[in-house]
Order: structure tokens, then C-alpha cells, then sequence
């Protein structure tokens, strides 16, 4: 882990360091090596040890050898220095303090100070100081620095006992040499303290580095070097402070890791209380096991070995990993991912080098901050757009005749059906808010199509909506993902019309494999979306994407009907054109939004809820994360039983909870262990869509794997986008119970096998003397099928779709970060016809929470916003450079004035 300061100044550094500093040949307190670093400390001839007296000097702003001043300035409350500390492995402190080989040991201590010093180079890289520009100011790169390091070997101790963490305090003085002034100026570290994560990844490679060229072997393991046969017991067993901050971070109820990383310096006890030297050392040897004690006595022996991975391997899986479900990725933290994908056998050089071979295109954002995207990403998506610009106007007009159009639709309905019969155009975008009327406006759109005998498949990216055209009408329905992976499909409807709903769920892949398809059948394309709502889970935004660059018309329905009463339509049109605030006020001055504790939150709402579906009305709760809908859930149940809505028992069954890992991580072997569960999407050589697997062992680029019935075989780890993995979770379920299908697939009876679709909910109405489910409409699901749910609570993204009489959002603090936000606060809201009820802990802290963007950037919108940021800092400039020239003409006029007053 890398921690920081907030620097201090020479007085506080003095006072703080010197007492590890060297004085007549002794060490105080607990610094076991101390060395200069830095290109600027060996401009001012220090290297090797630090000494008192230099160290004193450079602080009070004194060169070492002859104490002239350094820089122009340095006032007494100025920042002298500022400390980053690296932490060792704990293995890596065990096997120094620990190990008999003096060899090994002092290895081991080389190996680290090599580390910090080319992290130091690394850090030079990032050093800047400011330059001043007539009135302007801007932060130059100096490349080179001024860096004091002291390894010290012991934590804090807690509660008297200090335990073996080697760290290293890499102390950075405030002085960088300024070549063009030829003298040393003060520094500015924003670049680093900005880099810290980079920095820390970089410093562990830079360690394995050393450990693979000294012989040493190690496992990665979460972008560490890691010594496996060092049992996890031992480690635990030297790692008071982290249990303590642990201890304190539960007690707490602490979850965030920058605030949970804080902590270490706030619970510290002094160093002065610690047990002396002698009496730890043999307390430490009472807690190391014998078995613990061997491994570190054979290291150099231990089987592990660290297959080598090339840097353009790592900068490869960093990129499909980041960039699998967004368009781009911060260039600091795909580099972060690529140290520690490959760390040890990896170059930071050579990655950024293998940029060119990936087709990696380097972009500034907004704020300055470097991002990256891929070539290939931004060429699909100019050729989407490309598709539908030059498809315009290159078609006859859908209908030869005008149909009739229902009268109780409105003006705009009537206007976007006419737009349509009569478009030219290859592709058209209807755009219409939550409870528009979007359905029922292409339904007689495609009522009048039908007419005139031209087919029309409706699609939607989800299974669920896909099911709901079919309920609403239309005669040809299929999912998507159907449409784009059948011929016979494609070839049944060439010349024919596509119709897609949820257009704002499709990814930038199936977005442009639809449009080529377009092409190739002469098809025509209706997309159908709400931008506003939540998009897809693969990257790119299209259909947003489709309206700002394509230069279609895009026919747009605004006007609200779904929500009845006019107050509450007028929230949800507030929350739909990206008014937060006006929003969320507006339902506040319904006296929907109830700020309620823990306590009681959850049973009043739970009161709400039951009350809303025992009087005959439909009802839906939302919440933000599966966290929070747990909680919900438990309380609605316990009230269910409490009315006798649902039996008092039931059985527990085995819910499969999915692991979210990339597809790049499912090709790893190293993110699995022995008793992962496994779920198969597609077939795979040996085994069938739906198999569950577990992996019972490991070949070379494979899993070993057993499915239910005892078959084993290999699965190829080339084949992850075909499975996914899940962890069990204990659920009961009870007669009376709704389950919903989280994941459709096949129950197996008796050799009977029986389909349920994803999101289909069904109530309990028994069970088997086997234990498996009775459901309404005589269905039987088996105990076994894992992938189910309670359908009482739903996320945001599961409702979409939805429409019911009354909808309660649970909206606490538990589910504030990523997941709440202005989407997701929309999608819930408007769900609800008639009534809607918000529960939360802390009603200022939602409304903050509620106007944050979730809006991904697309590869064209990045390199269009990246041109803009240097085109903005150019016009920064250029006002800057007038300001400056107007600000000198003044004062040449007040001279003039002053030396003729008579003017």
C-alpha cells in the first residue's frame, strides 16, 4: 500500500526524520537503511547514506556542500517535504526478518532499495514546477528530483507489540532543477500525488523484477508477488494493525477503502511503547510455525515459478478487460491493470510501446487527465453512423397509402405515425420518454405497414421485452441476439422492416453487426428508445450516439401519460429532461420522499407495500443494489406472514449469485480455485448450454471440470464468453412466495425438462414430497435450477419495462455511490400510474446522489471532447497573452502620467 502526508515544513521535517538519521556513527529509532535518490540529489553530490547534516541543510533550502541558498524562496511555512511510504508484502518482511541465509537477506534488501530507487526515477518523470507568464501560470516537467529514503522494518505497535512491516519512507524534497534558470526552483507534485496507484503497481513490478533476476521464486496474486507456501494463517498472525483497522472499520460500519486507508495513521500508538527489540524478537518466534519456519528456510526452493507474461500480452488483457463495457478507459489505470496482470516479467516502457500494435488512440479529457480508446471502437462506430447518413432519402416511402390513426392519440403520436408511413430514410429513431405512448404509437405504425402485406419483425435486446411486444401486439416478435445470429432469419425478412425496441440497450457491437445486416438484406430499421433510461451492459451508447452524429430526424415523444395525477407527471418530465433538483423537489412537495432510520425505514415501508397489494392494487418496489433489496425483502416477507399472505415456513434453497468477472479474467486461470462453480451460456466441446459445472483441478490452458452427474472433461478457458461464474447463496422460499427467473434456462424433472424465461415470475403454490417448487399454472421447478429470486424488490434496471399502480423506491444510504444516480432515480420513478413512495435515511445526501450523471462517453465523443480540450487551453492562452498585453499598456500609461503630471 502506498500512503502519503500533507507535507511539512523544514522545522516539522527536522524534528520528525532526524531521529533516523546517522549521528556519530549510531542509528536512533528504527531506520535500518537510509540513501539519497534522484537525479537532483546527485546535482547537489548526495548519494549513499543520509546523513544529519545534509539532510538539515537541504531542508533549510542550503546546498550540502557549501549552504548557498537553492531556491529563490522559502518561507519558514513552507512545504519542505512530503513522504509516500510503500509496504512491503507481508511475506516479504517475514522472510527478511525471519530467514537463517544472511545471503538471502541481504538479497532480499537489495532487491527492495533497487525497487524504491527506479520508482523514484519513475516519479522524476511526473515532477514539474510552476512557470510564470506575464500574469499566467502553467506547470512545466523538470524531470528530475530530490528523494531521501529510510526502510524501516516494524508496524506501529498495538497494544505494545510492533510486528515485521518493512516500508519505506520515500521522503521528496521541495526542489527540482530549472535548466532554463539554471538554479534549483520549489516543486510541484500534482502529477504524482495524482499517480499514487500507478506508482505503488509500478514499484511492485519493479520488486518482482529483482526477486525473478535473484532466483526467487513467487505466484501473482492480486498484482503482488506472493509467497504461497507461507500459510495465510502465519500472515495473519503478523498482521495486528491490519486487524485493528479491520476491527475498527466493522465496528464502524467503514466500507470505504480511502477512508478505511487513512485510518493507519489515526490508529497508531507511539512508537516510544513499543516492546524492546530482544523481548519481540522472541515473541515473534513463539508465533511462527514450524511449518512456516521451513517454507521461509526453502524459499529458494519453493515449486511455485511465474510463467512469463509479455508486456504486449498484459497491455492486451488490460485492454479487453477495461474496455469490454466502456469506449474508453483512463490511461493510469489500464496501465495499473497491465503492471499487475503481468507483473514481474512486464516493462512500463515496453507497454506503452505495444500502444501502436493494438491501435490504442491517446486522448486529453476535459480535465487534462490522459484517456485512451481503441482504434477499431471509434472505426465501428463512424461506420454505424455512416450507414444510417448515407441511407437517407434512398428509399420509397413505407406506405403507399395513409392508414387510420386511432383519434385518442396526441398530435405528436399522430405525427411521428404519419413521419414514419411516409419516411425514405434506411433507418428511422423514435425517441420517447417513460410512459409516452411509445407502444402503442409504432404498434399502429405497424398496423399500417402490415396493410399493405410487407412483413415487420419486431426485436428488443432483453427476452423480457421482447415478451412484452408479443403481449402488446405484434404479430412477429424475436430477441435481437436471435435476429443477429439466425440466416434463416435475415433471410426470411430481406426487403422487409426491423423493428427495435430498447434501442438504448443495444451495445456498439450489436448496434453496427444490425446496421451491416441492414445493408447486406436491404432491410429497413426502426429504433425505438429512451436515452434517458438505462442503457446496455456492453460498451457504446449508439442509439444516443445515432441522434447526435447521423443526421436523421429523430421523431420524439415527450409528452407524459403514464403517471396520472399532474404533479406527479410533472417530477418525472423534470427527472426525464435532466432536472434532478426540480425533480426530486417536486416529489419532496408531495410529501413522497420519507427520511426515516434504520429502524423504522424498512417496516414502514414494508406497511406501505402490503397495504398497496392487499387492496387489489399492483405495486413494485425498487432499489438501487442487491444489498439493500435483501434488507426490503426480509421485512415485506416478515409482513407477508404477518397477514398471511405467504406461509410461516418454507424450505432453504441454494440461489445462484453471479460473479461479475470480465471476459479477460475468465481467460485466466488465475481467478479461479478448486469448487468454482460454473454455469455454461452456449455448448461447449463436452457439455450443454445450461450444464452446471464445478472445476475439480487445472490443465494447460483449460479447467478441469465435473458436471451434476460425475462427467468430467476440460473446458477451454478460450471459451469465456460461453459461461459465466456464480457463488451459491442461502435463500427460503415459502409457500405463497413469488420467485422470479433471474436467468432462463431449463428445469429438469425426472428427465423432463421444462423452460423458464429470464425475469418471468411465478407465486409458489406448493411443493413435491422431492422439495422442488409447485407453481401457478400446474409448472414444477426443480429445487436444483438456482438461478431464482424473491420478486418482491427489483433494481432499476430489472423495473425497466415495467408499469404498475404504485411504486416504493428504497433509496438509503446503503445503495449511495455508482449505483444511484440520475438514471437510476428516473427509471424507478416512473415506473408508478398513480402513486410513488421514496424511502430514505438522508433526504439532502439522495438528492446529491441523484444528480450525478451515468452517461457513457463514446469513442467519437472522446477524440470530438479531446480536440476540444486543446482548442479551449489555446483560447486560455490567447486571453491570457490580451490580459497580459493590456495590463502592461496600463502600466506604461500610469508611468507616462507620472513622469507628466501636467498631462
Amino acid at each position: 500500500m502506498l500512503t502519503s502526508n500533507n507535507g511539512m515544513t523544514a522545522k516539522e521535517s527536522i524534528d520528525y526524520y532526524s531521529s533516523s538519521l546517522p549521528r556519530e556513527g549510531y542509528y536512533f529509532a528504527d531506520t535500518e537503511v537510509s540513501f539519497w535518490s534522484g537525479k537532483g540529489a546527485a546535482m547537489l553530490g548526495l548519494e549513499g547514506e543520509v546523513i544529519k547534516q545534509d539532510f538539515d541543510n537541504v531542508c533549510n533550502n542550503k546546498h550540502p556542500q557549501d549552504r548557498t541558498k537553492l531556491k529563490p524562496r522559502q518561507g519558514e511555512n513552507m512545504k519542505a517535504t512530503n513522504d509516500l511510504t510503500v509496504g512491503m508484502p507481508k511475506w516479504y518482511s517475514m522472510a527478511r526478518a525471519f530467514t537463517k541465509d544472511e545471503t538471502l537477506k541481504q538479497e532480499l534488501t537489495d532487491i527492495l532499495i533497487n525497487a524504491v530507487k527506479n520508482t523514484n526515477g519513475f516519479m522524476e518523470s511526473m515532477m514539474q514546477t510552476r512557470k510564470h507568464i506575464g500574469l499566467a501560470t502553467r506547470d512545466e516537467f523538470t524531470d528530475n528530483a530530490v528523494f531521501s529514503n529510510y526502510l524501516q522494518s516494524t508496524s506501529r505497535p498495538v497494544n505494545g507489540v510492533a510486528m515485521m512491516q518493512d516500508h519505506v519512507h520515500m521522503v521528496i524534497h521541495n526542489l527540482t532543477y530549472v535548466e532554463e534558470k539554471n538554479r534549483f526552483h520549489a516543486a510541484q507534485l500534482g502529477e504524482i500525488y495524482k499517480n499514487r496507484p500507478l506508482i505503488e503497481d509500478y514499484f511492485h513490478n519493479e520488486l518482482a523484477k529483482g526477486l525473478i533476476a535473484h532466483n526467487i521464486p513467487f505466484t501473482r496474486e492480486n498484482g503482488k508477488a506472493q509467497l504461497l507456501t507461507i500459510s495465510r494463517e502465519g500472515v495473519e498472525a503478523f498482521s495486528a494493525r491490519t486487524a485493528q483497522i479491520d476491527a475498527f472499520c466493522k465496528a464502524n460500519n467503514i466500507t470505504d477503502p480511502k477512508i478505511k486507508g487513512e485510518l493507519g495513521a489515526k490508529l497508531r500508538e507511539n512508537k516510544k511503547n513499543a516492546l524492546p527489540n530482544d523481548q519481540l524478537r522472541a515473541y515473534w518466534n513463539e508465533l511462527l510455525s514450524d511449518a512456516d519456519r521451513k517454507a521461509i528456510d526453502n524459499i529458494r526452493n519453493d515449486d511455485n515459478t511465474t510463467p512469463p507474461i509479455s508486456s504486449e500480452q498484459a497491455l492486451a488483457f488490460a485492454l479487453e478487460h477495461h474496455l469490454e463495457n466502456e469506449s474508453r478507459v483512463g490511461e493510469r489505470q489500464m496501465l495499473q491493470t497491465a503492471l499487475k496482470h503481468g507483473i514481474g516479467t512486464v516493462d512500463f516502457e515496453e507497454i506503452r510501446d505495444a500502444y501502436h500494435k493494438y491501435g490504442v488512440l491517446q486522448v486529453t479529457g476535459e480535465k487534462g487527465e490522459a484517456l485512451t480508446t481503441l482504434k477499431s471502437i471509434f472505426n465501428r462506430e463512424q461506420e454505424t453512423n455512416k450507414i444510417v447518413r448515407e441511407g437517407r432519402w434512398s428509399h420509397p416511402s413505407h406506405t403507399e397509402f395513409d392508414h387510420a390513426i386511432p383519434e385518442f392519440l396526441s398530435k405528436k403520436q399522430k405525427d411521428t405515425i404519419q413521419g414514419l408511413w411516409h419516411s425514405t430514410n434506411k433507418v428511422d429513431l423514435v425517441k420517447g420518454l417513460a410512459g409516452a405512448g411509445k407502444t402503442t404509437t409504432i404498434k399502429t405504425f405497424v398496423d399500417g405497414i402490415e396493410e399493405e402485406n410487407r412483413k415487420v419483425l419486431a426485436t428488443a435486446p432483453t427476452l423480457s421485452a421482447t415478451k412484452n411486444l408479443a403481449e402488446d401486439g405484434f404479430r412477429h416478435t424475436v430477441t435481437t441476439a436471435k435476429l443477429l445470429h439466425s440466416k434463416e432469419l435475415q433471410e426470411e425478412y430481406q426487403d422487409q422492416v426491423v423493428l427495435v425496441d430498447e434501442s438504448g440497450m443495444l451495445g456498439e457491437l450489436d448496434m453496427h453487426k444490425l446496421l451491416v445486416m441492414s445493408e447486406e438484406y436491404n432491410m429497413r430499421v426502426v429504433l425505438v428508445g429512451d436515452d434517458k433510461q438505462h442503457s446496455a451492459v456492453p460498451r457504446g451508447e449508439p442509439f444516443r450516439l445515432l441522434q447526435k452524429y447521423a443526421g436523421v430526424e429523430v421523431y420524439e415523444l415527450d409528452e407524459i401519460r403514464r403517471q396520472k395525477s399532474e404533479r406527479y407527471r410533472k417530477a418525472v418530465s423534470f427527472l426525464s429532461k435532466g432536472e434532478a433538483v426540480y425533480g426530486f423537489q417536486q416529489l419532496d412537495q408531495m410529501g413522497v420522499i420519507k427520511e426515516i432510520d434504520d429502524k423504522e425505514r424498512y417496516k414502514a415501508l414494508a406497511n406501505d407495500y402490503v397495504e398497496a397489494v392487499t387492496s387489489g392494487q399492483s405495486a413494485l418496489i425498487v432499489s438501487p443494489t442487491h444489498v439493500e433489496k435483501d434488507l426490503v425483502t426480509a421485512e415485506v416477507r416478515k409482513k407477508l406472514k404477518e397477514v398471511g399472505r405467504i406461509e410461516q415456513e418454507g424450505i432453504i434453497v441454494n440461489v445462484h449469485h453471479q460473479k461479475h468477472f470480465s471476459t479477460a479474467q475468465k481467460k485466466d486461470a488465475r481467478y479461479y480455485e478448486v469448487g468454482q462453480k460454473i454455469e455454461l451460456n452456449q455448448n461447449v466441446h463436452g457439455f450443454s448450454k445450461g450444464d452446471k459445472l464445478k472445476v475439480i483441478g487445472f490443465a494447460d490452458n483449460a479447467l478441469i471440470v465435473e458436471n451434476t452427474i460425475g462427467k468430467v472433461g476440460d473446458l477451454r478457458l478460450a471459451n469465456a464468453k460461453r459461461f459465466n461464474l456464480y457463488e451459491y447463496k442461502e435463500k427460503e422460499f415459502a409457500t405463497g412466495d413469488t420467485i422470479r427467473i433471474t436467468k432462463g434456462g431449463a428445469s429438469a424433472i425426472k428427465g423432463t425438462k421444462t423452460r423458464f424465461d429470464a425475469n418471468s415470475r411465478y407465486k409458489i403454490e406448493g411443493y413435491t414430497k422431492e422439495g422442488d417448487f409447485k407453481l401457478e399454472g400446474g409448472r414444477i421447478l426443480s429445487k436444483e435450477f438456482g438461478n431464482i429470486d424473491h420478486a418482491i424488490v427489483t433494481t432499476s434496471h430489472s423495473s425497466q419495462g415495467q408499469t404498475v399502480d404504485n411504486v416504493f423506491i428504497a433509496n438509503s444510504s446503503k445503495s449511495f455511490g455508482l449505483a444511484t444516480n440520475l438514471k437510476q432515480f428516473y427509471v424507478s420513478a416512473s415506473r408508478g400510474k398513480f402513486n410513488i413512495k421514496v424511502y430514505t435515511d438522508d433526504k439532502q445526501e439522495l438528492l446529491k446522489q441523484v444528480q450525478k450523471t451515468s452517461e457513457r462517453q463514446t469513442a467519437t465523443e472522446l477524440l470530438e471532447k479531446g480536440n476540444g480540450f486543446w482548442k479551449s487551453k489555446m483560447e486560455e492562452a490567447i486571453e491570457m497573452a490580451r490580459r497580459t498585453q493590456a495590463a502592461i499598456e496600463r502600466q506604461m500609461q500610469d508611468r507616462d502620467r507620472d513622469i507628466n503630471p501636467s498631462r
